[in-house]
């Protein structure tokens, strides 16, 4: 539902002015998610048991296909109208399945030399860049444009978005299992020691945008951003040796700070500098980079997390494993400092 709610959004904006405000309305409601996901997913497991955490995910999904029915209007039927480029789906599902699985065997192996393990890669790689031949060449509009990363701003933040949703859903991943393997939490316990993450995301979110409108520093914010989510990290790394209580839990709301002020301004600079006619590729595009950075960040930290249980403690096995989150993390500065000082001019890419 994201895609027409966004297209919807940015439609009633006048011009490139008042972008971060409108996106507000589409990024502060996911950053419940970490507030009310781990809490409503711990009443549901410890009430009703682990395979309602699939089950619940049935009416909810029914209840949004109802709202977008009723509330999202169709809009203005555009003439010119694409095919589904099914060869290019093909391709890039095909192509990411296998590197992931690849990935995960290379972790059951503890090693890519793995027949399973390096074969996957190796297909995987030959398929996407297979993709990145047709995708430049095919008349068809493409899953992911790879034309829009001709413009720069629109590049920075796509990169920006696939570290930053690798790092929190990483993130995500790894603190209810610190939480309950370490500490000896229930799920619901788990899920409420997450809160600070989300309310410092949704307080972020709240302000940045308007703080984008009026300034047009993207970059300057972006930045400050990325210091408060790896200041905010810093103390989980510390686990192993040590672990208040209080100092996890403001880290926490820092760096949830940092991420809802990285997430606003990188959507915001999505679509600076793209015509009206674009934003719909291009909200697809980074969407879907953001969900890939989720995927391989999950992934990439499950591995390291698991080999390092072999030879650490459970606290020290997670504490290493959150320095690679918190590296993850900082590479984002590099995409940040990409960013254009100022909203640049549209293209037509």
């Amino acid at each position: 539902m994201l895609f027409p709610l966004v297209r919807l959004i940015l439609a009633q904006v006048a011009g490139q002015e008042r972008m971060g405000r409108a996106m507000v309305f589409v990024a502060v409601p996911g950053s419940l998610i970490p507030v009310l996901g781990p809490i409503l997913g711990g009443l549901v497991i410890g009430s009703l048991g682990w395979r309602w955490a699939f089950y619940i995910n049935v009416p909810i999904c029914l209840t949004g296909l109802v709202l977008a029915w009723r509330l999202v209007p169709d809009g203005q039927r555009s003439t010119d109208r694409s095919r589904l480029d099914l060869l290019g789906l093909g391709l890039l599902a095909a192509g990411l399945a296998a590197v992931v699985y690849g990935l995960s065997e290379a972790g059951n192996h503890n090693s890519f030399a793995a027949l399973t393990a390096w074969l996957p890669l190796a297909i995987g790689a030959a398929l996407l860049a297979s993709y990145t031949v047709h995708a430049l060449s095919s008349r068809t509009e493409p899953i992911i444009d790879l034309r829009l990363f001709a413009v720069r701003s629109f590049t920075a933040s796509s990169i920006l978005l696939f570290l930053l949703g690798g790092s929190v859903f990483g993130a995500l991943f790894l603190l209810p299992l610190y939480y309950q393997q370490a500490r000896g939490a229930s799920v619901l316990h788990a899920g409420l020691l997450l809160a600070p993450l989300g309310a410092g995301m949704s307080l972020a979110m709240t302000y940045a945008g308007k703080l984008t409108d009026r300034t047009g520093a993207e970059r300057t914010i972006t930045l400050a951003g990325m210091g408060l989510a790896v200041a905010g990290l810093i103390p989980y790394t510390l686990v192993g040796s040590t672990a208040n209580q209080v100092v996890l839990a403001v880290g926490l709301f820092v760096a949830g700070l940092g991420i809802g002020a990285v997430t606003l301004t990188a959507l915001t600079a999505t679509y600076r500098g793209l015509t009206p006619k674009r934003m719909a590729p291009a909200t697809s595009a980074n969407r879907i980079m953001q969900q890939l950075g989720s995927v391989f960040g999950t992934v990439v930290l499950a591995l390291i997390l698991q080999h390092a249980a072999y030879a650490r403690s459970t606290p020290a096995a997670f504490g290493h494993t959150f320095i690679w989150a918190l590296g993850l993390t900082a590479l984002a500065f590099i995409p940040a400092l990409a960013l254009p000082p100022r909203p640049q001019p549209q293209q037509d890419t």
